[in-house]
Parts: structure tokens; sequence; C-alpha cells
């Protein structure tokens, strides 16, 4: 055989060896897989997974993925080939508890996991070096705390301002005459501009010798409430209740765009007063039951006839009627909350039974939630709602989620449930994990209920129920605690996306 007829042959090899191999690496380039026990290609689907920290390890089945590909767009994993049918995923990262999850993959679809939040095996702790604290108040521009210590320091009533930055703390009101309200919906509420607080509080008078003192309490002290004035630079204290020459206030409340002007209630009428010109004290609105503030607007629940109208912040005037579907048998609730995202999704709690009102993208809804609930919280967009009893912590959609794990409009899921008591619930920076503690334990729970569901303890603290609040912008989660002493309670935080 002559050497032009061997190169013949071997050309002629290789053509028919592409011609084989090309269609099957074709197949394979654009999602195809043989079946080995079918003796067919079928049509493979991806798995996406976006993750905090950014930079994670992923298994399918156990098996580290080759073919992952890191997106700088979103900077998400994007897994392609898999064989439909269940898998296993996995994503870790060394020092941080892992994420699992079962899933069914099908032809060619990407199953998408865009909220894969891992909990860090061990958080760096920092603790301020404040007094004893009771509890605390984060202002809206991240810088400063206002730290309440009630009866501790020569039977004073104390609130200190912490500076975070500097670890420094003031005092800025002092009180043997008063207490911190006791009302657990009261709270210090800073000014707009981060320079003022509205303070809570109760006049401590002694019981008399007929009547015990719990029974004093319940009776005069947490239902009489005066609310103090304090500019944090100067020290300088207002009474809301002499300046007004109102009584029987409740839910004071700072004006979100006019400085030095506040709401208030007294005798289920709403007012609105310049601190600067005592003598401007006007009426926005008269018999109603409780009110709420957005940007533009004021709400307010009309106890007469059960509709919730709005009006411009400024003046009260152009009031506009919102719902049309009167709620009955609230308006004398001992516990009356609205809150309000916007004029088509709003919330009123009323002694724990929860109504909502949704004006959605198909129709709109207005009827009972819920009852037995403590409080509620809307996502930064309005579109989910978390709210929670004693027990158990649920999720209410205002519209359609179309992003993985798909949900609908006006759905209720129910996240997880607990024997022990439930407290400090809050939504993540994400809006699809929740913090929560129960006991001495802080948790955080994924609201993604495809197979099982991935929860961890963030903290293990050393008393039951501490105060917990979580700062979205910061992503430092704030905790009051007793320290190594184990005699005093004082401030510390964690940073939750601590790299």
């Amino acid at each position: 055989m002559t050497s032009i007829t061997k190169r013949r042959i071997f050309f002629w090899i290789l053509v028919v060896f592409f011609l084989i191999t090309a269609p099957l690496v074709i197949l394979y380039t654009i999602g195809y897989r043989y079946n080995t026990a079918r003796g067919i290609f079928i049509y493979s689907g991806s798995i996406t997974a976006k993750a905090i920290p950014q930079r994670v390890n992923i298994k399918i089945d156990s098996d580290e993925s080759s073919e992952r590909k890191f997106n700088f767009l979103n900077y998400s994993y994007h897994i392609d080939g898999i064989r439909p049918g269940q898998h296993s995923v996995e994503i870790s990262l060394a020092g941080y508890h892992p994420w699992k999850k079962k899933t069914s993959v099908h032809s060619g679809l990407s199953v998408e996991f865009w909220n894969v939040f891992l909990v860090k095996e061990e958080y760096t702790k920092q603790t301020f070096s404040t007094p004893y604290v009771d509890n605390f108040f984060i202002s809206p521009k991240n810088k400063n705390i206002a730290l309440v210590q009630d009866k501790k320091e020569n039977n004073d009533f104390i609130v200190r301002i912490l500076n975070i930055d500097k670890n420094i703390s003031q005092s800025v009101f002092s009180s043997s005459e008063y207490s911190f309200s006791k009302n657990e919906r009261e709270n210090i509420e800073w000014s707009p501009q981060g320079d003022k607080i509205i303070i809570p509080t109760k006049k401590i008078n002694t019981p008399s010798k007929n009547i015990s003192t719990d029974e004093f309490e319940t009776s005069h002290q947490i239902n009489q409430a005066d609310y103090f004035i304090v500019d944090i630079k100067s020290k300088e204290s207002i009474n809301i209740n002499n300046l007004s020459q109102k009584d029987d206030l409740q839910k004071v409340r700072w004006d979100p765009n006019s400085r030095n002007f506040v709401f208030y209630l007294s005798r289920n009428n709403l007012y609105r007063i310049n601190l600067s010109d005592p003598n401007d004290n006007k009426i926005i609105a008269e018999n109603i039951s409780g009110y709420d503030l957005s940007s533009s607007y004021v709400y307010y629940f009309k106890k007469d006839n059960g509709i919730i109208y709005r009006a411009k912040l400024q003046n009260g005037e152009s009031s506009e009627q919102i719902t049309t579907q009167p709620i009955e048998n609230i308006a004398e609730s001992n516990d009356f909350r609205i809150i309000v995202y916007d004029k088509d999704r709003m919330i009123i709690l009323a002694d724990g039974k929860l109504y909502i009102h949704n004006n959605g993208q198909y129709r709109n809804y207005f009827y009972q939630l819920a009852e037995n609930i403590n409080s509620v919280q809307f996502s930064n967009d309005g579109k989910k709602l978390l709210f929670w009893d004693d027990y158990e912590i649920f999720t209410y959609y205002t519209r359609d989620w179309d992003t993985q794990p798909i949900r609908l409009e006006n759905e209720t899921k129910s996240i997880t449930r607990f024997s022990q008591k439930i407290s400090n619930v809050h939504w993540f920076s994400d809006y699809e994990h929740v913090i929560f503690s129960v006991g001495k334990a802080i948790k955080i729970v994924e609201t993604d209920l495809r197979d099982r569901l991935n929860m961890e303890d963030i903290l293990l603290l050393q008393y039951d129920n501490p105060k917990i609040v979580y700062d979205f912008f910061q992503n430092f989660l704030y905790f009051n605690n007793y320290e190594e002493s184990g005699d005093i309670i004082q401030l510390s935080h964690i940073n939750l996306l601590e790299q």
C-alpha cells in the first residue's frame, strides 16, 4: 500500500469521525444529553444561583460542577447541562453554614435561586461602652442611638445618646418624676433630621393604700402619657402636653417634611402643632381612632363610619376618601393601628385582628386577613407583607412575584412556627429572609418554601427575648445582652455582611 493510499484512508477516517462527532458536539453545546437508560437524547436544564457572599462553592448531587459560569453582571452562577429530574443543590463556603435544597430540573428550563444567604459560623461582636441599657432606638441617619436607662441610677429615668462611630454616650434627658412609657407600642421617635427625639413617658405617682401597685400601674401610669421633645445638642426639653394645652395625648409623631411640626391625638382628634409657635395648633381630623403618615399625606380612620381618609400633611385640607367598605366594631379597640404603604396598600390592626386593603393588579381586596397578630412590616417595594403572631410568621403578597419562587397576588404563606414565643421579627435587607428571636437564639429563615427550609442561628445570647433591631442600611444587627460580667446589660452589634 502506497503512502498516498494510506493518507487517503486516514483522511476519510477523519471525515467519518467528524461527521459522527460534530452533531454530538453541537447537541451537547446546545444542551442535549444522552440518556443511556432510554437510549435517546434529552434536552437538559440548568440551575442559576446568586449567593451572599458572592464567591461560593456549588455542588449538584454531591459533585462540584466543572461547568459553572459566574455572571459578573448580576453576580450569579449558572450551571447548565443538568439532566432533567430530581437533584440536590449545596452551596457552601468555609466558615459558613451550608445551604441545601432538592429541586426538580426540567428540559430547557432554569431553576433559579436568587436569594441564597450563608450564615457565618461565628460573627465578630462589638459591644459599646455604655451603662445599663433597658431599651434603644436607632436614628434615621444611622449615626446615633437613643439609649433608655429606666430607674437604675440614682433612681432617675435617663435617656442617653450614643455616637456609634466614636463609641461615646452622653445624657440628654433625666427625670425623677417620670419613667419610660410601659406601652409596648410607644417608642422614642427621631426627627427626620436626626437632631431631636420624642420621648414617651409616664408620670410617677404614689398608689393609694386601697389598691396594689400593679393595679395602679395598669389604671394610671400606662394610660396617662407625657411626651417630651429633646434637642440632642442643646439638651433642651419641651413637654408637648403643656405646650399644646391638651390632655390625653397619644401617638405623638414628627411631620416627615416640615421641621418643628408634630402630629398627635387628643380625645380622638388629630392635631398638628408648630413647636416654634404653639398658637399654630391646628386640628386635622375629628373623631378618629388612629392615623399614619406618608411622605405627603396623613391617613386616618373615622370612628363614625369606619372609613379611611387621607389629607395633605401641611394643612389637613383636601381630604380624600380611600376605602369604600366600612370596617365595623373596631373603632373602640384598645389597640388600634394603621400601617400604610400607599393609598392602594394599607393595614389595620385592631386588637390583633388584621385587615388588609389591597387595590391589586386584578381586583380590590378588602377583608380580615388574620387574627391574634402582633405586628406587620411592608417590604420596600410594597409587594410583600410580613406579619406574625406569638408562634408563627407569615408573608402575604400584594402583587404577583414573578421571580422564582413564583408567588401570586393575594397569596398568604406560613413561613415557620415554634412552640416557644417568637419576638423581634424583621425583614432582612433582601426581603426574602426574616430575622427573629426565640428564647436566647437570634435566627434567620428564608421565605423560599421549595423543599427544606433553610434556617440558622445567628447568635445565642445569655438571656431570653432581648431587644433586637436590624439596621437595613448598614446591615448591622443591634441587641442588648448581659456581658461577660453577667450583671449589666449593654448594647452590642454584629455585621451580617461581614466578609
